[in-house]
């Protein structure tokens, strides 16, 4: 077991909290099919998606944790982004945690960390807590 007490220490993982809305169903459920083997594979803690109406999703968030820097260099090189992004639309990014800088900075590069990322984004550090 992993701990880190102390208020504002690094966390040794950190989550994305990621809501949106589903702009093509079919093509939102065929990205998924394979995209949870991949991240599996990708050694996220955990990566998964809730909707508000699983026959037809309006709504979804995704929740997932990246237990260190690796894998999320893995996790944006295999995204997939075209795909994912064809089946959504009005991302909002909430990253709990602090992710390493090399994290931030490829997350930035990718677009999804300010000032490359245009939708609504919010950073929350660890406070504390164990794992």
């Amino acid at each position: 077991m992993s701990t880190s007490s102390l208020p504002g220490a690094d966390a040794v993982h950190w989550y994305c909290h990621v809501e949106f809305e589903v702009a093509d169903a079919d093509a939102f459920r065929r990205y998924l099919e394979d995209q949870v083997a991949i991240e599996q594979k990708n050694g996220m803690t955990s990566y998964e998606f809730f909707v508000d109406n699983t026959d037809q999703p309006g709504k979804a968030t995704l929740v997932e944790c990246f237990p260190h820097d690796a894998a999320q260099q893995a996790h944006l090189e295999n995204l997939r982004g075209e795909l994912f992004l064809a089946g959504l639309a009005n991302p909002r990014i909430t990253v709990y945690g602090n992710p390493p800088e090399s994290t931030r900075q490829r997350m930035l590069e990718h677009g999804f960390w300010p000032p490359a990322f245009e939708g609504e984004f919010q950073h929350l550090v660890h406070f504390g807590g164990f794992r």
